[in-house]
């Protein structure tokens, strides 16, 4: 399913694991129109693609940047996996902002969970709050629950690949763990790669990393998470990392390269 994001130039958004392998493309509309189309651009890392329409104009649907609530009554609209018409699902979030264990892989975001049915093919259908303004982008699915991204994530990112420029993480050439208690838990730098960002910045093995940005640190998610949502490359990977040393609170800025 294709998520159209801007009438200026005929532009779509879908999950960017749908088209690794597709440069051109014929989608159909819900009233049975085709239109030809060619992918823009691309993150693996985000999971959102661009593509851009030709010889047709889809009409954009509005977003709504606001992380929907707990309860939230949302709809589905999509195409599946085997089915030759659009199909709508209506539901709640069950919750805005989830975490999972046994993905097969390490999330880098946080999740808009779905108490809907969530149906093969659906990747890439928008996330639809009352108003009928997309509150989020359908990405996967996990046992009973439809896993989304926040619009807010996705509009970022689209619009960075609409203006011809990639969406790359910046690199800080270190290895983290985790630590702490599960009260406080932490995120400990275990190791410096050589010739690293961080570590001609002043980066030591054994700091705790306590922030990115404004962004707080306490997990591996959180600092994948802020680390992603620093990912478009028409601004400087600029970092300011907040450190835990010893009993000190350092802070210092970083000039990373872009994956």
């Amino acid at each position: 399913m294709y998520l159209p994001i801007s009438s200026l130039c005929g532009t779509c958004g879908t999950c960017g694991r749908r088209e690794k392998e597709s440069r051109r493309l014929l989608l159909r509309f819900g009233d049975g129109r085709l239109a030809s189309a060619e992918l823009m651009g691309l993150s693996a890392a985000a999971d959102v693609a661009v593509l851009k329409l030709q010889g047709t104009q889809a009409k954009p649907l509005r977003f709504n940047d606001t992380l929907p609530r707990q309860g939230d009554q949302v709809s589905v609209c999509g195409m599946t996996q085997h089915g030759l018409e659009a199909v709508s699902l209506s539901g709640h979030v069950s919750q805005p902002r989830q975490r999972f264990r046994g993905l097969g892989e390490d999330p880098a975001t946080r999740f808009v969970q779905l108490a809907l049915p969530t149906l093969p093919g659906m990747s890439g259908s928008p996330v639809l709050d009352k108003d009928g303004k997309v509150v989020a982008m359908v990405a996967k699915k996990f046992e009973e629950h439809g896993l989304a991204i926040p619009a807010t994530r996705v509009r970022q990112v689209a619009e960075c690949l609409e203006a011809g420029h990639p969406w790359r993480l910046p690199m800080l050439g270190l290895e983290v763990q985790a630590a702490g208690t599960l009260a406080a838990p932490a995120v400990l730098v275990k190791a410096l790669k050589p010739g690293s960002a961080a570590g001609a910045a002043g980066v030591e093995v054994g700091d705790v990393i306590v922030a990115i940005d404004d962004t707080p640190v306490a997990s591996l998610l959180d600092m994948r998470e802020a680390l992603l949502a620093r990912g478009d490359a028409r601004f400087p990977a600029q970092l300011r990392l907040r450190l835990r040393r010893s009993e000190a609170t350092l802070e210092l800025l970083v000039e990373t390269p872009r994956g």
